[in-house]
Order: structure tokens, then sequence, then C-alpha cells
């Protein structure tokens, strides 16, 4: 799918190159002298270099493929291609699982190189939600497939070509061409806070929307870059952090493969491995530009992931950061798109406001859950957890969308299961507000099939599927009311409080059953519920037998163990049987990239000694059997037998264990 820009975007970018052009003949900048593009797709989503003045083709760069060489030149470039989620996904996720990958992007960092690669099915709302392990600013993401890094890339050559001379020329020469135009742009989007202290969930989103940017802005900023106003750039350094090794608990594969994917000075990233209470981390902060005569004062910020989730202590006297991540459940994004990767946004402001980011991330495979007690120690692991999300359409797909906000605006004025259940969680003021975004939707709807049935022009009906998918998208990102939640956040939570319900399945069972016998959701179902049972979750009969949902005991843990199971099988059944043509659920458990971490379809529960707290053991429930093993990870087959020693091997995606040979 071509991007495309929309008319008063391209009007503006016309102007502001107008102007920028005018600029260079009044010497006050030197535009786009010495900058070379590169093209890496063959042409697929190329630039048209007769608009920018003095942009030069790069000499003799005709690969395909990601960026595989460091350029000495100014080098903005793009490459629009990609593989299935499954076959390992967006460019830049290949970068991330090659060991020299991240080194490769950080020295194209600091030799004035910038890439925008097209995120294509690895973030994206549905099924999979956002797949990249790590965020790094020494590329750029776009939100899209084949064009969405267009409006990126036009961003980034406005912002160079505005920079006055002496800015640019200061810049090129110590390397901090990349930081600063990314910084530039993000300080740009149009939900950025308009302040020096810049720094946002928002901002520091690792997929940017290109349609997202305010052109005048940012062209405003570049060209007020004067010299003595330049931003510091930070660089990190990691002085200490909580070892991984094969023998730290709960690393099963003998690996720690995928556990340090990036250790460069703008991005410091890690995959949460083993039995950990949570993960630290020790960081030296050094800043480039930062003017002797002030101190820099540094900025540390959650900018994906629950705040809660990561402890943050900064000495202003030494310039260290002292981190602890903890462990969470995945969670919605400020995009709308579930996520599993903690990122913290590390700037300095030496007197001009917040600098470009570096950024420090922790993965957290989304398919493990793991329970704590109320001192934060790890009590269980279960590595075979469902996906967290509730599987909401991708925002190119108008059909489901439509019949979602449909049954949202009628939840008080019920005409299917849908809509009742919608108005359990949803208020009817607030259900009155999506029907006034619903139905002009709606109108446009049936003009556009209106269209089709009359036969009018290719051109014609692509022209209008455009502007209803454009409209749709502003939609889900209107809030309902000012400063308050967008509406694809609302729907998402309404349906997330319904899967965190331990009674409407109950209450509505005959009918969720009749609805699951018309496609293949009452499998779907009575698998989810077996393995629940298998793993120990849910000590009784299936539910679609009973009628019943596990219910809440006066033991808490078992009340939270319940709990995870109350959710799995509510999903199920909401994304496949009661919302089945318009969730996008996947079927199986919550997939991770196996070179990251295999799957175990076991869930471990860990003994502790009563007054050191250090692991002794841990129960396996797998398959509805119980197996014990030792300190030292023996099974302990029998009580009265000795220990044996156990192996452990990789399959495709998960991993197999056997008594050893």
């Amino acid at each position: 799918m071509l991007g495309h820009m929309s008319l008063s975007s391209a009007s503006t970018l016309q102007k502001l190159l107008q102007q920028s052009n005018e600029a260079v003949l009044r010497a006050e900048s030197i535009g786009l002298k010495g900058v070379f593009y590169e093209n890496r797709d063959g042409g697929h989503s190329t630039l048209s270099l007769q608009q920018w003045s003095h942009l030069q083709a790069l000499p003799g760069a005709a690969q395909r493929g990601p960026a595989q060489e460091v350029r000495r030149q100014v080098v903005l470039g793009n490459c629009s291609m990609a593989a299935a989620p499954l076959q390992g996904g967006c460019l830049p996720r290949f970068y991330a699982m090659d060991p020299l990958g991240m080194r490769f992007l950080a020295a194209q960092y600091h030799a004035n190189n910038l890439f925008v690669y097209p995120a294509h099915l690895d973030y994206r709302p549905g099924e999979l939600g956002d797949l990249m392990p790590l965020h790094s600013p020494a590329l750029m993401m776009s939100r899209g497939s084949s064009g969405s890094d267009q409006p990126l890339l036009q961003a980034l050559l406005l912002a160079l070509a505005s920079l006055p001379g002496e800015s640019r020329q200061l810049l090129e020469a110590r390397g901090l061409i990349s930081p600063v135009l990314s910084w530039l742009v993000r300080r740009s989007l149009k939900q950025a806070p308009h302040s020096p202290q810049w720094i946002s969930p928002a901002s520091c989103t690792q997929v940017l929307d290109g349609n997202q940017i305010n052109l005048p802005r940012l062209h405003e900023l570049a060209a007020a870059l004067r010299p003595e106003t330049l931003p510091a750039v930070p660089r990190l350094v990691v002085l200490r952090e909580t070892p991984i090794t094969p023998t730290t608990p709960g690393c099963f594969d003998g690996t720690v493969n995928g556990h340090a994917l990036a250790s460069t000075d703008c991005c410091v990233a890690r995959v949460f491995r083993g039995w950990l209470d949570a993960f630290d981390m020790e960081l030296q902060l050094n800043a480039t530009f930062a003017n002797a005569k002030t101190a820099v004062k540094w900025t540390l910020q959650v900018v994906n992931g629950p705040a809660d989730a990561v402890e943050i202590r900064l000495d202003p006297l030494t310039q260290r950061a002292r981190l602890r991540m903890k462990w969470c459940r995945p969670w919605l994004d400020q995009q709308g798109v579930v996520s599993s990767r903690l990122d913290v946004a590390v700037a300095a402001d030496a007197g001009m406001g917040a600098g470009p980011a570096a950024i420090v991330s922790l993965y957290l495979p989304p398919q493990e859950w793991r329970l704590h007690d109320d001192k934060g120690r790890l009590l269980e692991v279960w590595a075979a957890a469902p996906h967290f999300g509730v599987g909401l359409p991708d925002d190119d797909e108008i059909e489901p969308w439509l019949r979602l906000l449909f049954a949202a605006a009628h939840s008080h004025q019920p005409r299917h299961l849908r809509h009742e259940l919608l108005g359990l969680v949803l208020k009817e003021s607030t259900a009155r507000q999506i029907a006034t975004i619903h139905e002009p939707l709606e109108l446009e709807r049936r003009a556009l099939e209106q269209l089709r049935q009359q036969g009018k022009p290719a051109a014609e009906i692509e022209a209008a599927a455009k502007a209803l998918t454009q409209h749709l998208r502003e939609a889900l990102q209107q809030p309902l009311t000012p400063g308050g939640p967008e509406l694809r956040q609302v729907v998402h939570h309404a349906l997330h409080d319904l899967a965190d319900d331990p009674l409407w399945l109950e209450r509505r069972h005959e009918e969720v059953m009749k609805l699951a016998g018309e496609g293949d959701g009452l499998d779907l179902l009575q698998q989810e519920e077996r393995r629940m049972f298998g793993l120990g979750l849910i000590h009784e009969g299936p539910a679609t037998r009973r009628k019943s949902g596990a219910k809440p005991t006066s033991d808490a843990l078992q009340t939270k163990r319940s709990q995870i199971a109350v959710e799995a099988i509510n999903r199920c059944a909401l994304a496949h049987v009661v919302f089945a043509d318009i969730l996008r659920r996947p079927r199986t458990v919550a997939w991770c990239d196996p070179r990251l971490a295999p799957r175990q379809d076991w869930r471990d529960v860990i003994e502790r000694d009563a007054s050191s707290g250090r692991i002794i053991g841990w129960q396996r429930h797998q398959e509805g059997r119980l197996q014990r093993f030792d300190a030292q990870g023996r099974w302990i087959k029998a009580a009265s037998a000795e220990p044996v020693a156990v192996h452990y091997q990789r399959g495709v995606e998960s991993l197999q264990w056997s008594a050893a040979p």
C-alpha cells in the first residue's frame, strides 16, 4: 500500500521548501548542499529529488535491503521492505536480533546517517501488538507499510534544509546530525508538549505517524537553532546491572541468548529473563555539547509502560542514575497498541531545554505471567500465558470498527448480546458520545458503498476509501472529553473490564454457548479451559459444562490464580464468540520471538526459605500433572528417590524437558 501526504500537508511542505530555498539565497542556510539520499528498496518507495534543491542520490548505492555500510557523507535514506511478523518482521527487528546490529546502527547514528523503515505488521492494534524488543533512537520507524516512510523522510529533509548554516556545519563535524534531526521531528509532533521540556510518552513513542508532524513548527524550530543554542546530546555508559547467566534461576535453556540486545551510548536494551524479582541497572550519564558554565540537569522519564514499574534514583553530583525495573503485565501504549516493553527516556538540559533522548529498554516477554507476593518477591511464573490484548481491529479495518462502534453506541439500547455486555461497562453518556462519532462515519461508509454499486471510476472509489480510512483514524484518536482518553482507549478499556468481570460469562452462559456453536468458538473456548485446568489454575470442571467460571476464594493467592484463568477464558469468549467478526485476538498463547524467550508449556510455583527468602525448589504444573524440583533444578521423581538431573531442549518455538541420559 503506497503512502500519501494529504493535500494540506503537501501544500504546507511546498511553501516551507520555498522559504528554505529563499533562505539559501540569503546565505542564512546551506540547505541540502552535501546531503545525499539513499533508497534501498529498488525504488518501491522513493523520494522525488527534484523537489529538494541540491539533494543528490548517493553514488553507486543500488543495493536492496537494510543499510549495511556506514557512509562518510550526510545520508538520509529509507527502505520500504519487511517480512511477515512470524518470519522476521520489519527491518529494525532484524537489526535488533543481530548481535552486531545495534552497534552498526549506533555507528550510523554518530556518522550522520539516518534511515526510515516502516514498522509494517510488527506494530498495530490487532493480533500481535508491538513486536519490537527495543526502542533505538538510531533509526526512525514509520507506522504503516510501504510509503508510510515518506512523510517522515520529508520531515527530516525539511528540518535539515531549515538549519542555519553554522549550526548545520557544527552538527555535521561532531556527528550529531541524526540525534538533532530526530529531536526536532519529535518536538514537532502534534501531540507533543510545545515546551523545552518536551519528553513525554507521546513525543518519545518508538513508531511515528508522519501525518502527525506539525511541519510549520518543525521549520520554525530548526531555523531558530543557532550554534549557541544547540542541545546537549546524552551518552550512556552501563556501570553495573543485575547479572543474568546460564545458572540464573529460571534460565532453563542454559543460555542467555537475547538478554543484552544493545549496549550503545544511545540505546541500552535488555530482555527480562530468569526468576528475578526486579532488574537493576546503574548508568553513568554523559553529555555532548554541554555548556561548561551551566550545570547539566537530567531528565529520566518512563515513556512506555506503567510509571510505577520503574524506580529511578538520580545523583546530580556524580551524574549517575539507578533504575529498578519490575515485571508488569502488558499494557496499551500511547497509540493504542498492546506493548510489553518498558522504555525510559534520558535527556540532558544544559540551559536550553531537554535535548535528544537516549533510551533504556527492558523487554518483558508477553507470553510470561508472573505472580508476586506483597513484598515484591516472585512466587510463580507461567510462560505460556494467553495474549493480553483483546484484539482490536487495525486502524484501516473499516467494517469491523464500525460494527464495534455501533455496538458501543447502542449499548444502552441493546439489539444483541454484544450490545448488552458493553452496556455493563460503558456509561450511557459515553455511549451517546460514541454515537455522535459513529453516525457520520457510517454515512460516509454507505456513500462509499453506493459508489461501488454505481460502478464509479476506480480512482473516485479509492479516494473515497482513503478519506474514510483517514477519518476513522482521526476519530479513534479523538478524546471523548477534553484531556480525557481517546476513543480507541475507551473501547479497549471497556472490553478489558468485561474480561476482568468473573460473572458475566456465568450469567449469559446459554447465549454464549448458542453463539459459540455457530462457528469454531466452542472448540477454542473448550481448548482454553482445558489449558487452565492442566496448569492448575482452576480445579473445577470446564465452564462450558458446569455453567460457571472460577470463583474467588478466601486464599488471596488462589484468587489471583483464578483471576488469571477467568481473564483468559473471558477474552477467548469475547474475541472468538461474542465479537468473533470484529476482534483479531490470536487463537494461541501470546507470541514472543523464540530467539528472545522460548515458550514453556508449564507453570512453576516457587518454594522459598521462610527466613532468607532464597529459592529452595519449585513445583511444576503441566498437562494436569504436578512435578517437584529441588534448588539445583533436579527432578524429584519420588519422595524416597534421589533427585534426577534434567535436560532442556529448544523446539521450534517451545522448550521441552526430560530426565538427562
